[in-house]
């Protein structure tokens, strides 16, 4: 998978997470308990996803090496300083 598919599909899953979540507090002051672990555990559910699609995709199409989480905004490679959008 190219590194900026990863990228947007890991942040677009994340914000998906926190909208489930914000539903969640919702749902929770309005006292239906039903709707909120189900959107709590899809919450989890997503953001367990987003995780598991950066620590196995997110790597250099040059190296192969992993790209950590505070170099995911970066363009070139920090190992091997290549170009990651290729």
């Amino acid at each position: 998978m190219k590194f900026s598919t990863v990228k947007l599909l890991s942040t677009l899953l994340l914000y998906l997470a926190l909208a489930l979540f914000l539903g969640t507090a919702f749902s929770m002051y309005r006292a239906y308990d039903a709707a909120a672990k189900v959107l709590i555990t899809g919450a989890f559910v997503l953001m367990a996803a987003a995780v598991a699609i950066r620590l196995v995709w997110a790597k250099c199409p040059h190296c192969r090496c992993r790209i950590s989480y505070k170099n995911m905004n970066d363009t070139t490679c920090p190992y091997c300083r290549r170009n990651l959008m290729d």
